[in-house]
């Protein structure tokens, strides 16, 4: 599918009006307003856009159109952090925050700035991240990711766990806090129309001021107050108490409808409805930041990581040439990449959904948790496996362990068994080998196997979304992209005398393959044959273990090491593709090395 010739001309001239930017950004935010006066906020919300746009090119922003569904759909640039915005509300609250909004002193001038740099009538990538290999210029003609509009702001690392949790405390914080600010808002003549407009009261409702439970006075609710009935006058709440001859001094708790509600129990009732309806405003955003994902496909391919046209996957950001994956034109509809692909049936659907029962959505996928396999609850139906989980209405409940097979079981409970303890490597003297888990009882020792890696490597960050990649594996953080979920990581540590002087990082994905990406000695314990110890004990316990193979990434400069000294081969392109479905941790220039294991039957 090509994407669309040419994006729409960009014609904004600059001008310096920060107050546009500063009340476009503050009528449209979300929690600002009632929800019920959202859809009139947002059509005043674009007369404000034009000169808000128009602020932003005078401050040297960039203007420029990225292709999405065969449209074209406005990115904004900042000239001071050179972080990309998806709207144009981040981008004005990123201006404010810059302190663009100053009167009479922008920070960037359109001296500075002239009008063809601010705009940029050419696609342009939305996220910056350093390729592999350098190549041919990239395009894209296959499947785009789908993305809505949402408040999402390209150049930061969103799916930072810190980060999402702290935004989910302030959500939280300001749907406690709405009944502060609503009766902080509704002075007390307001008291009425605001119940009207809330539903809660009916305009003309028949009320009652009540004194030691005698009606002292009648009236009715019109949106200006109460009209009394013996005069015709309208009074607030408190005159319309006072009128009657009531000393209560609480309106509120004296003036009474026909059902039997006060005006303060209608007032309660407004405030937990519109509590209520802050939290689904909150609970809908927070589904749309995890349905809609806020990054970008990878700009390589994920076999042979050269750029160039790449068929994007619809569920990760896994991108692919046609090449290597064997196919010869773009694959029509929804495509998975064969990492997403049920394991049963190879496709995105299940392809026995007509023959499950009413009450199965035979396309709901368990992933095992020892190799991450997908699988189709209708395949593993109509290959009549029974082990869905205690509930096989809610089969997905992520408390519980599933598991594919009786290996991957097996394999899982053996690794439980070893997390933790010291064993004694033979032969050598004071020196054991531990399995780590990232578990609080644990988590000094790997916090030393985390300072060895660090020693070892320079650096390792995520081009998007700025993750340490070496703690995060070492901690076994999760993601729910598959290139960045290390939640089946292990840590094992070669000790002697009580000192980690060697360390690698281990995942098992089932008995078909295990990788091993960091393996690394302390500098002052080099070339005394500690890696090879310690590779040696994972390989003993991986043949035990029944798995067949390893895969790491290698650097050129000790590739001669791996295949020398440890029987290492380089993957050919031919060996990565049986390895399609697995999404292995992998880095800018390495080579991929693998090694069968002689496998044993003894499973301990």
């Amino acid at each position: 599918m090509a994407p669309p010739t040419k994006p729409p001309p960009i014609n904004i001239e600059p001008e310096n009006c920060p107050e546009a930017v500063m009340n476009w950004y503050n009528i449209t935010s979300r929690l600002n307003i009632e929800p019920e006066n959202y859809k009139r906020q947002c059509t005043l919300s674009r007369d404000l856009s034009s000169q808000a746009k128009k602020h932003l090119c005078f401050l040297g922003w960039r203007f420029w159109h990225a292709d999405k569904k065969n449209k074209w759909e406005l990115r904004y640039t900042s000239p001071i952090t050179g972080k990309n915005y998806i709207s144009l509300r981040r981008a004005c609250h990123a201006c404010i925050q810059e302190g663009g909004c100053n009167n009479g002193n922008p920070q960037i001038n359109l001296q500075q700035h002239n009008n063809n740099n601010n705009v940029d009538q050419n696609p342009s990538p939305s996220a910056p991240k350093k390729p592999r290999k350098s190549t041919n210029k990239r395009t894209r003609v296959c499947k785009k990711r789908q993305k809505s509009d949402d408040d999402d702001e390209l150049g930061e690392a969103s799916s930072s766990m810190n980060n999402n949790n702290y935004k989910k405390m302030m959500r939280e914080a300001e749907a406690t806090n709405v009944s502060d600010q609503s009766l902080k808002q509704q002075h007390r003549g307001a008291i009425i129309p605001w119940l009207i407009d809330n539903n809660v009261v009916a305009l003309y409702s028949l009320v009652f001021c009540r004194d030691a439970n005698n009606v002292v006075k009648k009236g009715k609710l019109w949106r200006s107050g109460i009209a009394c009935e013996c005069c015709g006058m309208f009074f607030s709440p408190t005159r319309f108490e006072a009128h009657a001859g009531c000393h209560k001094h609480r309106p509120n708790a004296s003036i009474f409808l026909e059902d039997g509600r006060s005006l303060l129990d209608c007032q309660k009732e407004a405030l937990s409805s519109q509590q209520n309806k802050v939290r689904s405003l909150i609970k809908e955003e927070e589904e749309e930041e995890k349905d809609h994902c806020e990054y970008q496909n990878d700009s390589i391919c994920a076999i042979c990581y050269f750029g160039g046209e790449l068929v994007l996957c619809d569920r990760c950001p896994s991108s692919f040439h046609l090449s290597c994956l064997g196919l010869e034109h773009v694959p029509d509809g929804d495509w998975f990449c064969p990492a997403c692909c049920c394991k049963v049936c190879k496709g995105p659907r299940c392809n026995t959904e007509e023959n499950c029962d009413d009450h199965v959505d035979a396309n709901r996928v368990l992933v095992c948790h020892q190799c991450e396999g997908r699988y189709h609850i209708g395949c593993l139906k109509a290959l009549t496996y029974t082990k869905m989980g205690k509930d096989q209405d809610h089969v997905d409940n992520e408390n519980e362990n599933w598991f594919c097979s009786g290996d991957c079981e097996n394999i899982f409970l053996a690794l439980q068994k070893l997390v933790g303890k010291a064993i004694n490597v033979v032969g050598e003297d004071n020196v054991t080998w531990t399995l780590l888990k990232a578990l609080k009882k644990g988590e000094s020792k790997l916090s030393e196997a985390l300072n060895v890696l660090r020693e070892c490597f320079s650096p390792v960050t995520d081009a998007f979304f700025g993750r340490d990649i070496i703690s995060d594996v070492v901690f076994s953080r999760g993601s729910e992209l598959n290139r960045l979920n290390f939640c089946g990581f292990y840590t094992v540590i070669l000790e002697r005398e009580g000192e980690v002087v060697s360390v690698a990082t281990l995942r098992i994905f089932g008995k078909r393959v295990a990788e091993i990406p960091f393996v690394a000695t302390r500098v002052q314990c080099r070339k005394q044959g500690l890696c090879g110890i310690l590779m040696n004990e994972i390989e003993k316990q991986l043949t035990y273990l029944g798995v067949e193979e390893i895969v790491l990434p290698s650097t050129p400069k000790v590739i001669d090491t791996w295949t020398n000294s440890f029987d290492f081969e380089k993957m050919t392109l031919s060996v990565k593709s049986k390895f399609l479905d697995h999404v292995f941790l992998d880095f800018e220039d390495t080579i991929m090395c693998h090694k069968l294991l002689v496998v044993k039957q003894t499973v301990i």
